[in-house]
């Protein structure tokens, strides 16, 4: 592979793309196994439920602790500043931060949200308004500061 598409690749300009050797130094972590990485803003959502969190720098070291209703994330909110993260197949992760935390859960995420027993059992999405819900789950990062991973189902 060449520099020029590892440098478009850094930019966002490609998608999907698998590194080897010395563009994997370069660009990416090693994902385990394969002697590959999948440079870091590039990264798309393969499956859910998450078993990791990742940024534009890479993978985050975070602790999933659980699936959380509507209750547990108003009091996380009461508690502390709560980072949102949206996972969507496909897409790349999409971070909910700051200001936007509060107003994305009462508009986005509230009406949407699958309660955790309600999602063992299983959801009719037409009952969600636009046909899409989510299912969330809280992580801790490893300074205590609080995700919570919104994992969009259509």
């Amino acid at each position: 592979m060449g520099k020029d598409l590892v440098n478009l690749a850094k930019r966002g300009g490609v998608t999907g793309i698998r590194l080897g050797g010395a563009e994997r130094d370069a660009c990416g972590r090693a994902a385990a196994g394969y002697g590959e990485a999948v440079v870091a803003p590039l990264r798309v959502v393969s499956k859910l439920p998450l078993d990791e969190l990742w940024n534009e720098a890479g993978t985050i070291a975070a602790t999933k602790v659980g699936p959380v209703g509507t209750d547990e994330i108003r009091k996380l909110l009461r508690s502390a500043p709560v980072r949102f993260v949206v996972a969507d197949v496909s897409e790349q992760l999409r971070w909910v931060e700051g200001s936007d935390s509060f107003d994305w859960w009462k508009s986005e995420l509230k009406p949407r949200l699958a309660e955790p027993e309600d999602a063992k059992a299983g959801v009719d999405l037409d009952e969600w308004p636009d046909a899409y819900g989510y299912v969330a789950y809280e992580w801790r990062l490893e300074d205590g500061a609080v995700v919570i991973a919104a994992e969009k189902w259509h």
